[in-house]
């Protein structure tokens, strides 16, 4: 492989709105950069770059994309590239952990189970009205579906996928979620996100962002909500280490909020349309405080 700049690049797609806003922010800075997509990475490299910013995963079979992602990102770590997000991001950010991680701190989380044992995952689904199903390879709300009320064809389901089964209680809540975007140790913005047309909430799944100033009339609850958020950003922030991050969180109609995920890769296009915040911004600077 030739010699790569300082800063290497890895989007499967270059025509993505979060991987132009970045090349847009690079080129006002004067900063040269390879971009590659992960059909064009083969492993061991001749040279490393000093940074590698990956915005997107492997886009093969997903049971072998986060074990090959996580091989990639550590052998650039052991060469001494810094890669965002780093490997330790991805073990703290997957979607088990980060729940784990959450109440052992005191947030409030969904009450989940993950395994194979079908007598156990039935006692779970007979224990809550509603349920969700979680691949627990994934991103941007594909792949999760709410379970149907017979519990036997749900077992029978299960029984043949061969796998470790993620299931979620479902937060009966009020038709919204917050996102909040932390970047190097701190808030850079929340916004809404609403979907008409379906129970997620992701922007990729036909929802909507909102700046809190236009919700705020919809709910007024809101600013309390976006203060634990915060809160609960700041505080998973401290413990996890991670760099740049998308968290979610959600209120219940119980006017409880739940902390549900968080995302090392995350897209922005809401996030800037709703709030005018510059996100690539924000993330080629730090980008430049580690090639300085």
């Amino acid at each position: 492989m030739s010699k790569f700049n300082d800063l290497l690049i890895i989007s499967n797609n270059r025509e993505t709105y979060e991987t132009k806003r970045i090349i847009e922010e690079l080129d006002k800075e004067i900063i040269q950069y390879n971009i590659l997509s992960w059909n064009e990475i083969t492993i061991p490299f001749n040279h490393y770059p000093k940074v590698c910013l990956i915005r997107s995963v492997p886009d093969f079979q997903k049971e072998f994309s986060l074990p090959y992602l996580l091989t990639f990102i550590e052998h650039l770590e052991q060469n001494g590239s810094i890669c965002i997000p780093s490997s330790h991001d991805l073990y703290q950010a997957d979607k088990a952990s980060c729940l784990l991680i959450a109440k052992k701190n005191g947030i409030l989380i969904p009450d989940f189970i993950i395994g194979e044992d079908l007598q156990q995952l039935s006692k779970f689904i007979k224990k809550h009205k509603k349920i969700l199903y979680k691949p627990m390879i994934g991103s941007k709300g594909k792949g999760i579906k709410i379970l149907s009320n017979d519990i036997d064809k749900e077992l029978e389901i299960f029984s043949q996928i061969n796998s470790i089964i993620y299931l979620q209680e479902f937060i009966e809540n009020k038709k919204y979620d917050i996102r909040t975007i932390f970047i190097d140790n701190k808030m850079i913005c929340q916004f809404i996100r609403e979907n008409e047309k379906d129970f997620r909430y992701n922007i990729s799944l036909g929802g909507k962002g909102h700046s809190p100033d236009d919700y705020i009339k919809m709910d007024p609850n809101l600013d309390f909500f976006l203060t634990e958020s915060k809160k609960i950003g700041e505080i998973l922030s401290n413990k996890m280490g991670l760099k740049i991050f998308g968290m979610d969180t959600i209120p219940s109609l119980k006017n409880k909020l739940y902390f549900l995920e968080i995302n090392p890769i995350l897209g922005f296009y809401g996030a800037e349309k709703a709030t005018n915040v510059n996100i690539a911004k924000e993330i080629v600077q730090v980008i430049i405080k580690i090639l300085k």
